[in-house]
């Protein structure tokens, strides 16, 4: 469930999100180093994926430095403030360009982005 209000008090915009996830600790492989063998051996180790809509909407932007706290059955996830926070990702028209073209092998994507740049280049010539 999504709890949002707007915060009262401020002149601010910004609005309170609240949102519980549920989610499972996944198995992933780490490469442990060993002295005497020339192959390392894949050691089992914990994964957690974070993904979705609901980061953004929570502030955490594309790109955007996070510090993460870690204590005994505890996450905390923040924004760190002391990093510089990176410009802002293109508008979400043109973010779409990458969302599936990044999943085609290298060689399949190069021509798709030349042609998107020149279409991209045309657009902006033409509103300009």
């Amino acid at each position: 469930m999504i709890n949002r209000h707007h915060m009262s008090g401020s002149t601010s915009k910004k609005r309170h999100f609240s949102r519980t996830q549920h989610i499972k600790v996944i198995k992933n492989y780490y490469p442990e180093p060993l002295k005497t063998d020339v192959y390392k051996r894949m050691r089992p180790i914990p994964q957690i994926n974070l993904k979705g809509f609901w980061l953004k909407e929570a502030g955490f932007p594309i790109n955007a430095p996070v510090k993460i706290q870690a204590m005994n059955e505890c996450i905390v996830i923040t924004i760190d403030h002391d990093r510089p926070m990176p410009k802002p990702e293109m508008s979400n028209d043109m973010e779409y360009r990458y969302l599936f073209i990044d999943d085609l092998p290298g060689k399949h994507q190069a021509p798709i982005l030349g042609v998107i740049d020149k279409w991209i280049e045309q657009y902006k010539q033409a509103r300009s």
